[in-house]
């Protein structure tokens, strides 16, 4: 556990299609059938990508040079919620839940909603929440 005052970031959660073809997502709203967060690394060459893939967590780092900002790497289908996001490392934020891409999201950005399951919940929670945000729609 990090010690230390609390801790500012900046997110940015991208909101897409899904590729993918089963029924539970043909249930979503299909502008929100997938999400995952991005953020600037430490240096700011990179950004970090944390995404819940259907049988995976991919971690990856893709460099700024290649795509300067969140939309030419998320594309211009996709819905991006940028917020700031403080967390106090000193509260634990374990909570028992199903492993989807919403709750790899939920969990960079410290939210403990039992009641957001979807995407599309957590783009509500989102804009409606306590954050500084800043939202690019297509």
């Amino acid at each position: 556990m990090e010690k230390g005052g609390p801790l500012t970031e900046t997110w940015h959660v991208v909101f897409t299609k899904s590729s993918l073809k089963h029924w539970l997502i043909e249930r979503l709203k299909p502008d929100f059938a997938h999400c995952y967060a991005m953020k600037s690394s430490r240096g700011g060459q990179y950004w970090l990508v944390v995404d819940g893939k259907r049988s995976h967590l991919e971690v990856q780092l893709e460099p700024k040079e290649l795509y300067p900002t969140v939309r030419s790497f998320a594309g211009e289908d996709a819905t991006i919620v940028t917020i700031n996001v403080t967390r106090k490392p000193s509260l634990p934020n374990h909570w028992l839940s199903v492993i989807t891409c919403t709750d790899i999201v939920k969990r960079c950005l410290g939210i403990t909603d039992w009641h957001c399951w979807t995407p599309y919940q957590l783009y509500k929670r989102m804009i409606g929440g306590r954050y500084e945000r800043h939202i690019q729609h297509r």
